[in-house]
């Protein structure tokens, strides 16, 4: 797995994520981490995904 540039910043009690990932599993994985740590706050995902094949 190669998550790259993937941030996370708490606003108003939501925590934004944002970066790139190399698929929509790898985007998935960092939100469900993100999850664990969260203690009941709204995710906002906005990671962008880019693919190695292209």
């Amino acid at each position: 797995m190669q998550l790259t540039e993937v941030d996370a910043e708490v606003r108003a009690e939501e925590v934004y994520l944002t970066g790139t990932a190399c698929s929509w599993h790898e985007k998935q994985l960092a939100q469900e981490l993100a999850r664990t740590s969260a203690k009941g706050l709204r995710i906002r995902n906005q990671i962008n995904v880019h693919s190695l094949l292209n």
